[in-house]
């Protein structure tokens, strides 16, 4: 499903052939004023079960479930995969769907919810969110490749 229409699924378009692009264009309206607004985060998820509390973790889109739980299993073998799925943050608001197939999990829509809520805002986050950590990876090597092109 392309990316465009994955946003209007969570957004809650209802498309019908009569009445598609004056909705969608209301919608992609409305969309861009609040992308305009506030940042919006789109990836991955894990809730985990580590020593004795459920932990979340967050990764980019390309990695699989699987694999992540797989590296963290490596330095902590007792990790446990609870819940998995993919999740959208839209300024105060935080959508959780789907599932993982390479787990074979599925989410806790409300209960990820909730978790992913209190990650966003906790210290926690520097520790477990794979997406901030590639991000900042990837902003280091562009500055390092910039200098040795200098």
């Amino acid at each position: 499903m392309p990316f465009r229409r994955v946003l209007l699924v969570v957004w809650g378009v209802r498309e019908t052939r009569n009445s598609r692009k004056k909705t969608v264009k209301k919608k992609d309206q409305n969309m861009q004023n609040a992308v305009s607004t506030t940042p919006s985060e789109f990836a991955k998820y894990i809730v985990l079960l580590w020593q004795g509390r459920e932990q979340v973790t967050l990764f980019p889109f390309s990695v699989r479930h699987a694999e992540v739980l797989r590296y963290m299993r490596r330095e902590c073998p007792e990790i446990r995969a609870i819940s998995a799925g993919f999740y959208i943050a839209e300024g105060d608001t935080v959508w959780c769907h789907g599932g993982s197939e390479s787990l074979n999990l599925s989410c806790r829509p409300d209960e990820d919810r909730q978790a992913i809520e209190a990650f966003l805002d906790s210290p926690d986050r520097e520790q477990w969110d794979l997406t901030q950590l590639s991000a900042e990876a990837r902003a280091e090597a562009r500055e390092e490749l910039a200098e040795a092109n200098r």
